[in-house]
């Protein structure tokens, strides 16, 4: 019989006389919080060791995938897909999908760019509304339009309002009142800045309207659920998010959600106190009907099909190179295993990452590390004397663990922090040069020749930015590809000088040479047949060909798991 997901399973026998000195061991593991030794039952031979993890041991037994064309390789992996299965399959819907579905598929999607003009009133007041219960005809509680545990509703809906934006509503911070339907001054004039939003964010910030903020009020729905009141408040906040970026569109608005929100510096513009929590934001504007067309989707994803042909034309090259990162409790399990080994010789211990240790009564404690397996992930050692030379091992706990280069996702540093930043860039001048285009296009005093144009807080729309600055510039084209492929300022400038670029070179010199410069209504036709290339790759199966060049047979994928 199998144990539920992140508990031990059953058939072991403590073993007391063992325990203690291992378990005292692991404790002393940075990475452990609690530790219990058993020894195994049945065929297997040894002891089994379950941990728990403290809060935060996920950071520092993994490395997180930063670079955009590794994320996006490991992306078109699918490696949420199941294809381990050989059961027989029952095809649903032959038939190729309508407009009218590819219309509503188009519809909900990011939308990053804003209109400048004011929104409605009334546009605005219909999107909200959807919040707001109806009593039906022999129904006796209030219906809602999305569901929520136990129909207690604690997840809130708070709008950051910038002036001059929305008609009739000042700027500042507003409650909506699903009850009465009002919006409930809480700050006028209250400001928020861009610097709270992390990597990308801060873009679609800048051009919004409004944001709204879900926070719940877990003093509302912990007296019913407990332990379990967070987990529901976010499943509640999915719902929300979802029912809010999908109708959106029918009101002229467009919503985009954004991560890494530092909502601890402007939680006092709303009046919260400790029993509440802020689980997830959106950020919204005007747009219009034109907006939501699959061809409107198409023109804006020219740098998204760029990216695609980057990441899958790597995945042709690197081939096996490519390996799936690994799961967190499988690199933590891994980890603790040669801890133990290098310390422990009488005999082999299993490590057992789980949610709680055997026989704790304190119930199942929420999970640390995030993207856990189904089954808890084991990993076995072996004496000190059978393991391979330090140089050999697969890892060393003890080890100093990389550098970590800055997150996409977390708040950017504050400018005072750029102004004091070591950010001399060296070369010839061109390093210069784009330099100052890129603190212009992401909007930043000064950038460093070695700095990450996506750890700034660059994202795919401006890159397509950057690359018409470089044309004006140096009167020269550059592919979206090799922007993506070079994304340091150092990276760029030697680059741009096989192309036979100089600091000195620019389109609106005396000596531009004729036609280097594509005129720029050729730009949208360019991008365009970039996308277009990226499609039809994708429909001829290009990317699932490229990755079975470096994944590992089917068959062995049976024990891994997830966009």
């Amino acid at each position: 019989m199998e144990a539920p997901p992140g508990e031990p399973p059953p058939g072991v026998a403590a073993d007391p006389a063992l325990a203690p000195g291992l378990e005292e061991l692991l404790r002393e593991h940075p990475s452990v919080e609690a530790a219990r030794v058993e020894r195994a039952a049945g065929e297997r031979a040894g002891l089994v060791a379950y941990v728990t993890a403290r809060e935060g041991a996920a950071d520092s037994t993994l490395s997180l995938l930063q670079d955009p064309i590794a994320r996006l390789k490991y992306k078109l992996s699918k490696p949420a897909q199941r294809d381990d299965l050989s059961g027989a399959a029952i095809p649903l819907l032959a038939r190729a999908r309508t407009d009218e579905e590819l219309s509503a598929f188009a519809r909900r999607r990011s939308y990053r760019q804003f209109g400048s003009e004011p929104i409605a009133f009334e546009r605005l007041a219909h999107f909200l509304r959807q919040l707001s219960p109806v009593r039906l005809p022999g129904y006796p509680l209030a219906k809602q339009l999305y569901s929520s545990a136990g129909n207690l509703y604690p997840v809130h809906a708070y709008l950051y309002v910038k002036r001059d934006r929305i008609e009739r509503v000042p700027g500042g911070t507003y409650y909506f009142h699903p009850e009465r339907e009002q919006l409930v001054t809480i700050q006028l004039g209250a400001h928020i800045d861009r610097s709270v939003h992390g990597g990308p964010n801060g873009q679609a910030f800048d051009s919004s309207a409004f944001s709204v903020y879900l926070v719940a009020d877990l003093g509302a729905i912990e007296p019913v659920y407990g332990s379990r009141a967070r987990d529901l408040c976010l499943m509640e906040a999915g719902i929300l998010a979802h029912l809010l970026e999908s109708t959106a569109p029918d009101h002229q608005i467009g919503l985009c959600q954004t991560g890494g929100f530092d909502f601890a510096q402007v939680a006092h513009l709303f009046q919260v106190g400790p029993r509440y929590e802020y689980l997830h934001g959106l950020v919204g504007g005007a747009i219009s009907a034109s907006d939501t067309t699959v061809e409107a989707l198409a023109r804006e994803s020219a740098a998204l099909g760029a990216m695609v042909d980057a990441a899958s034309r790597a995945a042709w090259s690197q081939g096996p190179a490519l390996a799936r990162p690994e799961r967190l409790r499988d690199r933590l399990a891994r980890a603790l295993s040669s801890y133990i080994a290098e310390r422990w010789t009488e005999q082999p211990v299993s490590v057992v990452v789980v949610d709680r240790l055997p026989g704790s009564a304190g119930g199942a404690r929420r999970a640390v590390l995030e993207d856990a397996p189904p089954r808890a992930e084991q990993a076995w050692t072996r004496p000190a004397a059978e393991l391979p030379a330090r140089g050999e091992a697969d890892e060393h706990p003890g080890q100093e663990p990389p550098a970590r280069r800055s997150i996409p996702g977390r708040t950017p540093q504050p400018v005072a922090l750029d102004q004091a930043r070591t950010a001399a860039v060296a070369g010839d001048g061109l390093e210069s040069a784009i330099a100052q285009i890129w603190a212009e296009v992401l909007k930043r005093l000064q950038v460093g020749h070695d700095d990450n144009f996506f750890d700034l807080g660059g994202d795919s729309l401006l890159l397509v930015s950057m690359a018409r600055h470089i044309r004006e510039r140096f009167g020269r084209d550059v592919s979206l590809i090799n922007l993506f492929e070079h994304p340091t300022v150092s990276q760029q400038a030697a680059y741009l000088r096989t192309l036979g670029v100089s600091s000195t070179a620019s389109a609106k010199g005396e000596d531009a040479a004729e036609g280097e410069a594509a005129p720029v209504a050729a730009e949208s036709g360019r991008f365009n047949a970039i996308a277009a290339r990226a499609r039809r790759q994708r429909e001829r199966g290009l990317e699932r060909r490229a990755l079975a060049s470096f994944a590992p047979e089917q068959a062995s994928r049976r024990d891994e798991p997830e966009d």
